[in-house]
């Protein structure tokens, strides 16, 4: 009886295969862990925008009196605030930021009582896949009363 050396051509084609089979696992997972972190960055760039516009509505009532505040921030309706000019201001309508491929950028809100201003800031992207992702945040502000130092 004679001793062979070296694999058979079916231990090949089963090595092989198995072999092909923990590469596409790989690549897969590697696929899905990428995908999972540019999402968990637009999130992030998502929160970071509602976080602008609550800091700029908060500015803004930091820097007016709260009638004035009230005159200029509307209640029930869509707005943004819009930092273009040395000050932020309140600007009817939503944006669209281009830090976040298109984002549609909205505060909504509402005078309740009416020295509160209850309202929430959405931001809303594209995905790569499915249906747009959407971040919402609330807050309230409040007149603390007095007139503002400018």
């Amino acid at each position: 009886m004679t001793r062979q050396r070296g694999f058979t051509l079916i231990e090949l084609i089963f090595s092989f295969a198995i072999l092909g089979a923990v590469l596409a696992s790989c690549f897969a997972l590697s696929n899905r862990a990428f995908r999972q972190g540019q999402e968990a960055r637009s999130r992030v760039i998502a929160a970071n925008l509602a976080q602008e516009q609550i800091e700029g509505l908060r500015n803004f009532r930091d820097n007016t009196i709260w009638a004035a505040f009230q005159a200029n921030v509307p209640a029930g309706t869509g707005f943004h605030m819009d930092s273009t000019s040395s000050h932020w201001v309140p600007k009817s309508g939503s944006y669209n930021d281009p830090r976040l491929g298109g984002a549609n950028v909205a505060i909504v809100g509402s005078y309740s009582p009416a020295n509160e201003f209850n309202y929430s800031v959405t931001v809303t992207w594209p995905s790569a896949s499915g249906p747009p992702f959407t971040t919402i945040l609330y807050s309230k502000l409040v007149d603390i009363g007095g007139v503002r130092p400018k």
